[in-house]
């Protein structure tokens, strides 16, 4: 029996700091918006082995959606419902994984605990996150587009693969993951995982067609529209912001200050810029002789020169 209150929570304390030396032990908080060890729905210390069996699952689960949700005298309903919800899960995926890339892991510790509280993801696991969502995102995952499924749906295969692109890029070429990014070189140096390594990753991966002058088919055609219009929004001047929501949207660090900052004020619209100059001169080297390509392109290149070069 301890003496007092104070001294159980000595002793309780104590006997806790040794116990999570076992990491298992662990306990996130599922609320850190920047944390991937803090996902809710997330299995395992690595989400994109995690990720990858679980698209295995998903494969073997869509080619027996068409039998499993068949009721006699019944409509397409239930497997409309069952497909949402198969994509949402493969979304889901997606995010656990793209929340490494800009990531903080955060520790709580008592000042009895030795280590950092708070530590940037490393660049080898960001990486293998980038290489992730290339090969399972950004290279088409056709196999999502099950026609015997679609056509007793009304799904259209273009907006099934857009809505999956869109939501992982709007998480990643963003303010606030860029100025992570940021800050992170700022801290580990030439460890971080560093915004130019992002970006020539991610130039590299969307503009795969350019350095080959192949053909770009319509589903890569409107991941490269999403990529431009993205890198545009952050170069154009911003619109009103509620300051409360974007707290809200942005880490908090200790004292609960956001970590994100005016992009004005920061390299963020720097870097953007340089990416649509980028994007604009493999544009023009490129030599595709496929009709849809080339009016696509142009019409890339009008809109970044258009936000570069404002006629008006």
């Amino acid at each position: 029996n301890s003496p007092s209150p104070e001294a159980e929570r000595a002793i309780l304390n104590k006997t806790t700091v040794e116990r999570l030396k076992d990491r298992r032990l662990w306990f996130g908080t599922e609320s850190n918006p920047d944390d991937p060890h803090s996902q809710n729905e997330d299995l395992g210390d690595n989400a994109m082995k995690a990720s990858a069996y679980g698209i295995k699952n998903l494969k073997v689960i869509l080619a027996k959606l068409p039998e499993w949700t068949k009721e006699p005298n019944e409509g397409y309903e239930d497997l409309d419902n069952m497909y949402g919800q198969l994509t949402s899960q493969f979304g889901r995926y997606m995010g656990h994984v793209a929340k490494n890339i800009g990531g903080i892991y955060e520790n709580p510790k008592t000042v009895e605990e030795a280590g950092k509280i708070y530590e940037n993801v490393p660049a080898a696991t960001q990486k293998e996150a980038m290489d992730f969502l290339d090969v399972q995102l950004f290279t088409t995952p056709t196999w999502l587009l099950d026609e015997g499924i679609l056509k007793n749906i009304d799904g259209n295969p273009v907006q099934v693969i857009a809505g999956l692109q869109e939501t992982t890029l709007t998480r990643i070429i963003s303010n606030h993951t860029l100025f992570k990014l940021i800050s992170a070189e700022a801290e580990d140096g030439a460890t971080a995982y560093k915004v130019s390594d992002l970006f020539n990753d991610m130039n590299t991966v969307v503009f795969r067609e350019l350095k080959s002058n192949q053909a770009v088919d319509v589903y890569r055609r409107n991941l490269q529209k999403m990529y431009v219009e993205k890198l545009i929004a952050l170069v154009k001047p911003p619109a009103p912001v509620d300051p409360a929501a974007a707290a809200l949207a942005g880490g908090r660090r200790a004292g609960g200050a956001p970590r994100d900052a005016d992009k004005e004020l920061t390299d963020v619209v720097s870097v953007a810029k340089a990416q649509l100059k980028a994007i604009n001169a493999m544009i023009k080297a490129s030599s595709s002789t496929d009709s849809m390509t080339q009016y696509h392109l142009q019409d890339l290149s009008d809109r970044i020169t258009e936000t570069l070069n404002p006629k008006g």
